[in-house]
Protein backbone atom coordinates (compact mmCIF):
# COMPACT_ATOMS: atom_id res chain seq x y z
CA UNK A 1 0.00 0.00 0.00
CA UNK A 2 2.93 2.75 0.93
CA UNK A 3 4.31 1.79 -2.27
CA UNK A 4 1.73 2.26 -4.36
CA UNK A 5 1.01 5.94 -2.41
CA UNK A 6 4.63 6.47 -2.74
CA UNK A 7 4.50 6.10 -6.30
CA UNK A 8 1.48 8.09 -6.87
CA UNK A 9 2.67 10.87 -5.17
CA UNK A 10 5.70 10.95 -6.81
CA UNK A 11 3.38 10.78 -10.09
CA UNK A 12 1.29 13.81 -9.54
CA UNK A 13 4.16 16.14 -8.54
CA UNK A 14 5.63 14.89 -11.95
CA UNK A 15 2.02 16.18 -13.76
CA UNK A 16 2.22 19.16 -11.60
CA UNK A 17 5.71 19.71 -12.48
CA UNK A 18 4.61 19.61 -16.65
CA UNK A 19 1.71 21.91 -16.26
CA UNK A 20 3.07 24.04 -14.26
CA UNK A 21 6.37 24.50 -17.02
CA UNK A 22 4.23 24.48 -19.60
CA UNK A 23 1.97 27.74 -17.83
CA UNK A 24 5.18 29.36 -17.32
CA UNK A 25 6.59 29.02 -20.95
CA UNK A 26 2.92 30.39 -22.14
CA UNK A 27 3.06 33.76 -19.84
CA UNK A 28 6.43 34.06 -21.03
CA UNK A 29 5.50 34.37 -24.67
CA UNK A 30 5.29 37.94 -25.12
CA UNK A 31 5.02 40.01 -28.08
CA UNK A 32 8.23 41.97 -26.94
CA UNK A 33 10.73 39.25 -24.90
CA UNK A 34 13.62 40.45 -23.46
CA UNK A 35 16.98 39.16 -24.03
CA UNK A 36 16.79 37.43 -20.54
CA UNK A 37 13.66 36.07 -21.04
CA UNK A 38 14.59 34.49 -24.54
CA UNK A 39 17.44 33.08 -22.40
CA UNK A 40 15.60 31.97 -19.44
CA UNK A 41 13.09 29.85 -21.76
CA UNK A 42 15.33 27.10 -22.97
CA UNK A 43 16.07 26.22 -19.75
CA UNK A 44 12.54 25.98 -18.46
CA UNK A 45 11.89 23.75 -21.46
CA UNK A 46 14.32 21.69 -20.16
CA UNK A 47 12.99 21.49 -16.55
CA UNK A 48 9.58 21.24 -18.58
CA UNK A 49 11.13 17.78 -20.52
CA UNK A 50 12.54 16.44 -17.02
CA UNK A 51 9.19 16.77 -15.62
CA UNK A 52 7.73 15.07 -18.49
CA UNK A 53 10.11 12.42 -18.40
CA UNK A 54 9.22 11.76 -14.24
CA UNK A 55 5.71 11.57 -15.36
CA UNK A 56 6.30 8.90 -17.86
CA UNK A 57 8.89 7.33 -15.54
CA UNK A 58 6.82 7.47 -12.42
CA UNK A 59 3.27 6.34 -14.25
CA UNK A 60 5.42 3.33 -15.73
CA UNK A 61 6.49 2.12 -12.19
CA UNK A 62 2.88 2.46 -11.31
CA UNK A 63 1.79 0.52 -13.87
CA UNK A 64 4.53 -2.23 -12.84
CA UNK A 65 4.10 -1.57 -9.20
CA UNK A 66 1.31 0.05 -8.14
CA UNK A 67 -1.58 -1.75 -6.29
CA UNK A 68 -3.82 -2.72 -9.40
CA UNK A 69 -1.14 -3.94 -11.36
CA UNK A 70 -0.36 -4.10 -15.19
CA UNK A 71 -3.33 -6.74 -16.06
CA UNK A 72 -5.78 -3.96 -14.97
CA UNK A 73 -4.88 -0.99 -16.71
CA UNK A 74 -3.08 -3.34 -19.59
CA UNK A 75 -6.28 -4.20 -20.97
CA UNK A 76 -8.28 -0.67 -20.97
CA UNK A 77 -7.78 1.16 -24.41
CA UNK A 78 -7.78 4.37 -22.14
CA UNK A 79 -4.10 3.51 -21.03
CA UNK A 80 -3.54 3.58 -24.43
CA UNK A 81 -5.24 7.00 -25.52
CA UNK A 82 -3.56 8.04 -22.74
CA UNK A 83 0.05 7.10 -23.48
CA UNK A 84 -0.60 8.09 -27.27
CA UNK A 85 -1.96 11.94 -26.12
CA UNK A 86 1.00 12.30 -23.69
CA UNK A 87 3.42 11.22 -26.81
CA UNK A 88 1.67 14.11 -28.87
CA UNK A 89 2.38 16.36 -26.70
CA UNK A 90 5.43 15.74 -26.97
CA UNK A 91 5.90 15.92 -30.59
CA UNK A 92 4.40 19.12 -30.79
CA UNK A 93 6.54 20.53 -28.11
CA UNK A 94 9.92 19.91 -30.27
CA UNK A 95 8.77 23.25 -32.29
CA UNK A 96 8.77 25.39 -29.25
CA UNK A 97 12.08 23.89 -28.20
CA UNK A 98 13.83 24.70 -31.14
CA UNK A 99 12.18 27.96 -31.22
CA UNK A 100 13.64 28.42 -28.08
CA UNK A 101 16.70 27.18 -28.74
CA UNK A 102 17.34 29.84 -31.87
CA UNK A 103 16.11 32.41 -30.01
CA UNK A 104 18.64 32.05 -27.28
CA UNK A 105 21.89 31.31 -29.71
CA UNK A 106 20.40 34.38 -31.57
CA UNK A 107 20.23 36.74 -28.40
CA UNK A 108 24.29 35.40 -27.38
CA UNK A 109 25.26 36.76 -30.49
CA UNK A 110 23.08 39.69 -31.01
CA UNK A 111 21.99 41.06 -27.27
CA UNK A 112 19.53 43.38 -29.10
CA UNK A 113 17.89 40.46 -30.95
CA UNK A 114 13.96 40.18 -30.82
CA UNK A 115 11.71 37.72 -32.16
CA UNK A 116 9.31 38.78 -34.73
CA UNK A 117 5.26 39.36 -33.18
CA UNK A 118 4.43 35.89 -35.38
CA UNK A 119 7.48 33.42 -34.17
CA UNK A 120 6.62 34.59 -30.49
CA UNK A 121 2.67 34.35 -31.61
CA UNK A 122 3.43 30.88 -33.27
CA UNK A 123 5.54 29.80 -30.05
CA UNK A 124 2.60 30.81 -28.02
CA UNK A 125 -0.31 28.87 -29.48
CA UNK A 126 1.70 26.07 -30.09
CA UNK A 127 2.71 25.74 -26.04
CA UNK A 128 -1.22 26.61 -25.32
CA UNK A 129 -2.25 23.63 -27.69
CA UNK A 130 -0.15 21.69 -25.09
CA UNK A 131 -1.55 22.92 -22.21
CA UNK A 132 -4.59 22.64 -23.72
CA UNK A 133 -4.12 18.79 -24.54
CA UNK A 134 -2.38 18.42 -21.83
CA UNK A 135 -5.25 18.89 -19.40
CA UNK A 136 -6.97 16.03 -20.83
CA UNK A 137 -4.31 13.67 -19.15
CA UNK A 138 -5.95 13.88 -15.92
CA UNK A 139 -9.18 12.74 -16.94
CA UNK A 140 -7.99 9.77 -18.95
CA UNK A 141 -6.06 9.14 -16.03
CA UNK A 142 -9.52 9.20 -13.73
CA UNK A 143 -11.15 7.00 -15.97
CA UNK A 144 -8.05 4.49 -15.95
CA UNK A 145 -7.88 4.13 -12.28
CA UNK A 146 -11.86 3.50 -11.90
CA UNK A 147 -11.88 0.75 -15.05
CA UNK A 148 -14.12 3.33 -17.52
CA UNK A 149 -13.10 1.79 -21.04
CA UNK A 150 -12.86 -1.92 -20.47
Amino acid sequence: MWTDTFLAYLHFLAIIGVGAHLALELALLRRELRSEILLRLPRIDIAYFAAAIAALATGGLRLAYGAKGFAFYSSNPVLYAKVGLFLAIGLISIAPTLTFIGWARQVRADAGFVPSGAEVLRARRTVAVELGLFALLPLLGAMLARGIGQ
